[in-house]
């Protein structure tokens, strides 16, 4: 996304540290998205709902677009397809799940409350393991 590569580029030229500004970035992104999701649920208006809706979807794309640069940044030259793919990849299949999970959810409390409050939960998560987990550069 245009707005994140102009934050990260602006941190990078002031001299912070590539895979520090990229993994901020992609826990913020992380966190307001989980955040604006677990607002919809409080919506009171189908307006409040749709702007919401709209800032987890931002936010969930600020932290991907970082994603991707993150990978460039933390992994060497000769394994950085492979390990973009695999990233991808997880995404893929992980991101298959929701409207099935969403859908059953949705069609045993007959309400799409429970289902945003999972997804919120599921992309707190992974913010967590964006953290805690990604530590060291991949030789």
């Amino acid at each position: 996304m245009w707005v994140n590569g102009i934050v990260v580029d602006r941190l990078a030229k002031k001299g912070y540290d590539l895979a520090k500004t990229r993994k901020t970035a992609i826990v913020c992104g992380l966190m307001m998205s989980a955040l604006g999701t677990l607002l919809v649920v409080q919506s009171s208006s189908p307006a409040q709902a749709v702007a919401f809706i709209s800032m987890a979807l931002f936010c969930v794309h600020f932290a991907g677009t970082s994603a991707w640069g993150l990978v460039q940044v933390m992994v060497s030259e000769t394994k950085v397809a492979s390990i973009a793919g695999i990233q991808n990849f997880g995404s893929f299949v992980f991101a298959s799940f929701a409207p099935i999970v969403t859908g059953w959810v949705v069609d045993t409390t007959h309400s799409f409350n429970l289902a945003l409050v999972i997804a919120a939960c599921v992309t707190f998560t992974g913010a967590l393991c964006y953290f805690f987990i990604v530590k060291d550069r991949i030789e």
